[in-house]
């Protein structure tokens, strides 16, 4: 039997309306609960009346970490449609088979990125686009002008919610299919080991056209009524400023081991006095022992996971406890998929 999808925010707006949900720290702005499901049923209203999108259409996006990007999230999924966000690193070219293979009924986009939305979109036939900007824009503009007289659609866990476009390493990029039905089971699975509750706090640097800036940690925080903090690109130095920061009070982090090497060599890491609520995780490659011992030197252990886009996320998180004494479980997973370590 087909389950029912329910719309997290929605039901948040209700019980945790005044809480803060969303945090955008390159705008400074901030919604609460119930901005947040009013700027998503405005969205959501506008993607159907101004560019006509419908049950299973594809939006596309092309820009850098926001609060936005989110809001574009959860409209697409209260009117049925398919969120698919781009990988900004990638030239026109490399986009170009992205965009003709996912037929986007609408491209939204960053300023800096306007010349090649407006190339991909009359190459490969997009009908609309939109502009997005904090202060104004085309993107502003729409939820300001849209009432949020939105009727959700009906849903099951069967539903697609997202495609993220793998890199392609052995050929063109592949689509991988989120269904909302795998989103809510990877925030179950991550709900005991990774400690997430209304009171979490994710900090997310990774990319949301990667599935780790979109379902770890940010998605399963959202599910729980939680907050987000959303970094536009990583800073290795307001990172661990925000790790040490108590009222900041990040709980969650994910970062490749390269994000823990930038901090460790920062000149303040030898004085940092981490938020002792503050889970860190290293992930999609092998991490150096060495790394892994000069963290918990100076107080917080890095717990090691491993997982895949293609699994919304999380395969295997180890325990806290494990850390350490298990520092090579992750590797081996690493190896049994047969990636070179280097």
């Amino acid at each position: 039997m087909a389950i029912p999808t329910y719309d997290w925010i929605a039901h948040y707006a209700s019980t945790r309306g005044n809480c803060v949900a969303m945090e955008d720290l390159a705008t400074g702005r901030s919604f609460t609960y119930v901005e947040f499901d009013q700027r998503v049923g405005r969205l959501a209203a506008g993607l159907r009346s101004r560019f006509g999108v419908a049950r299973g259409d594809r939006v596309a996006v092309l820009a850098h970490n926001s609060s936005d990007l989110f809001e574009l999230q959860f409209a697409c999924a209260r009117i049925g449609a398919v969120f698919a966000p781009m990988n900004w690193r990638l030239t026109v070219p490399e986009l170009r088979y992205i965009v003709g293979d996912c037929e986007p009924v609408v491209m939204f986009y960053d300023p800096e990125f306007g010349d090649a939305a407006l190339e991909l979109s009359a190459a490969c036939g997009v009908r609309h686009q939109c502009g997005r900007d904090p202060m104004d824009s085309a993107y502003e503009r729409l939820i300001a002008g849209t009432a949020d007289e939105v009727s959700p659609e009906p849903l099951t866990h069967d539903d697609i919610a997202t495609i993220l476009y793998t890199s392609g390493t052995t050929g063109h990029p592949k689509g991988a299919i989120i269904t909302h039905g795998m989103r809510f089971w990877q925030t179950v699975n991550l709900t005991g080991p990774c400690r997430i509750t209304a009171d979490s706090t994710a900090l997310v640097t990774l990319p949301q056209f990667h599935v780790g800036g979109l379902d770890v940690f940010a998605n399963p925080v959202f599910h729980y009524g939680g907050k987000a903090v959303v970094m536009r690109a990583y800073d290795p130095a307001l990172t661990l400023r925000l790790f040490t920061d108590r009222a900041a009070n990040i709980t969650h982090f994910i970062g490749a081991p390269a994000h823990f090497q930038f901090m460790s060599q920062l000149p303040q890491f030898a004085e940092a006095s981490f938020n002792p609520n503050l889970l860190a995780y290293v992930a999609a490659a092998p991490v150096p022992l060495p790394l892994l011992h000069q963290w918990r030197e100076r107080g917080l252990t890095l717990i090691q996971g491993y997982g895949m886009t293609e699994t919304c996320g999380v395969v295997t998180m180890m325990e806290p406890s494990d850390a350490l004494p298990k520092a090579a479980g992750a590797r081996l997973a690493i190896f049994a998929r047969g990636f070179d370590p280097g």
